[in-house]
């Protein structure tokens, strides 16, 4: 995570490289996540089409595909394919890269993101785990890396409970797969403690309780005494945070979420912190050129995130 140089004003360009299963995981990556690096025959891109077609044609899926379409402009509907791709666990990956000039002080950010999909399972759950990323990817971003005043707890509970968020994707793949097995007697078997009790009487899809589903994703069973001995004083801004068993891991740390939400913050801040303390030394190696004022937010995050470039957490 070092800064480059480009051209004469672009400098520092800075890239954080993640990705999100059931949760937002992020490692640090040196190199730019090609979308188009791996070759899908035909056979896998037809049945990528089959799901994405069957998604549309879902009352509550229309809306994900058609958000899909113009956040990443598709002109034509096989034009997906570039963003959805088969593997061995379904996952999102994002690359935030930002651009920042040590003359202007201004910074552009570029955010690329591809969707994996578990190939090995039925076109059924192919399809639940499109939506469940599907909402991921196209959600708002729901943080800044470099935001100095983001907090551990604001990381856990954006990640959980926040827009594009576990609970926002649970809640939509739970009414896609109440809709997909409509009149069949079935249901997705995760999904079926959060219906509310109106789902008996009205059979509707919008029957289901976001509380419920926000409330598992707090259990953490033995993880308590150590989330609450890292969070400190700030684990009162998790009120539903408790010990019984964990009903949702995250694939990824085999955690509960916000063991792993943690840790994803830990990592994410130890990325901001290396690349803020370069771009500062860049910053410095053109301080004839250079405003007062453009060094205000590095400073901030390394004063309140960082110590030497290391997260203020890991010290």
């Amino acid at each position: 995570m070092s800064g480059n140089s480009e051209g004469a004003s672009w400098l520092n360009r800075g890239k954080l490289s993640f990705f999100r299963a059931w949760a937002v995981i992020f490692f640090v990556g040196t190199t730019q996540l090609a979308l188009s690096s791996e070759v899908q025959t035909d056979q896998m891109a037809q049945r990528l089409i089959q799901v994405w077609k069957t998604l549309r044609s879902l009352p509550s899926g229309l809306a994900l595909v058609e958000s899909a379409q113009k956040i990443w402009k598709l002109d034509f509907e096989a034009d997906f394919l570039k963003h959805i791709k088969l593997g061995d666990s379904s996952r999102t990956d994002t690359v935030l890269t930002r651009y920042f000039s040590a003359y202007s002080g201004k910074e552009e950010r570029q955010r690329e993101v591809v969707i994996f999909l578990r190939e090995n399972q039925s076109d059924a759950e192919l399809l639940l785990d499109l939506s469940h990323e599907l909402v991921h990817a196209t959600s708002r971003a729901i943080y800044d890396p470099y935001d100095p005043n983001l907090s551990a707890v604001q990381f856990i509970l954006n990640g959980i409970d926040g827009e594009g968020g576990e609970v926002d994707a649970v809640l939509k793949e739970c009414a896609i797969s109440q809709e997909m097995t409509f009149g069949n007697g079935g249901r997705a078997h995760r999904c079926s403690h959060y219906y509310d009790l109106s789902f008996f009487l009205t059979q509707s899809v919008h029957s289901l309780s976001r509380s419920l589903v926000a409330q598992d994703f707090y259990r953490v069973g033995q993880w308590l005494p150590e989330i609450q001995k890292q969070l400190g004083s700030e684990t009162r801004f998790l009120p539903l945070l408790r010990n019984e068993a964990p009903r949702w891991l995250s694939s990824t740390a085999h955690a509960p979420y916000p063991v792993a939400l943690f840790q994803e913050y830990e990592e994410m801040t130890q990325a901001a912190c290396r690349n803020s303390l370069e771009r500062k030394r860049v910053h410095h190696s053109h301080s004839s050129d250079r405003k007062p004022t453009q060094d205000g937010a590095i400073e901030r995050l390394l004063a309140t995130r960082c110590h030497d470039g290391i997260p203020v957490a890991s010290k």
